[in-house]
């Protein structure tokens, strides 16, 4: 069974992402730690850094599909130090929630958007979703009549980072549903973050 973990986990890092042979080879050394459960004592570095990040953080590792998760801690040397740890072979990192989730549930690429939520509490977090909220509100406003006989449609917004993101009419109410059917996770959280 662990081998066949380490094989589908190496599939999914090939299968996602090109990267150079070099990286390739240390997330490789990192996907056989992970399925072994071993420590990161040997295992090179990966392309993540703790510059620029805050004290306590916990990062997912988009090289790595967040099958990879950082803490960025202070040392002794008035930096940060990263401490890379993994979820299990079969979870990725979910950095919305700061807990290991199936990968269905997790929209890895984007986890950087959050990397900021663990530390600006919970009101500052729902201004920026209501925000987002507004915005699609507005788009579908805009489209005026065109759109209502057609429910399915994409509708594209420009997010605050001026990236193109797509939204269906019936996404809020999935989300929403989802958390009606999987009303909260049993997990403990990291003392740096805050219930919703």
């Amino acid at each position: 069974m662990g081998i066949w973990l380490l094989v589908t986990g190496m599939l999914l890092i090939c299968g996602s992402y090109s990267a150079s042979d070099d990286s390739y080879e240390r997330a490789k050394l990192y996907m056989e730690a992970c399925a072994k459960q071993e420590l990161f004592a040997s295992v090179p570095p990966l392309n993540f850094t703790c510059e620029n990040k805050i004290a306590g953080g916990y990062y997912a590792d988009i090289d790595t599909g967040c099958h990879i998760f950082h803490l960025c801690a202070p040392s002794n040397l008035q930096t940060l130090t990263d401490h890379p740890f993994c979820c299990h072979p079969e979870l990725v990192f979910d950095q919305r929630f700061l807990v290991c989730d199936r990968p269905e549930n997790v929209d890895c690429p984007v986890s950087y958007r959050y990397y900021s939520d663990q530390f600006d509490g919970p009101v500052k977090v729902q201004q920026r979703e209501n925000e987002e909220q507004e915005a699609r509100n507005r788009a579908r406003q805009s489209r005026g009549s065109d759109a209502e006989g057609n429910t399915s449609d994409p509708e594209e917004i420009v997010g605050e980072d001026g990236d193109d993101e797509q939204f269906s009419r019936n996404e809020s109410t999935e989300a929403s549903d989802q958390l009606v059917e999987n009303p909260g996770k049993a997990v403990t959280l990291p003392p740096a973050f805050r219930q919703r």
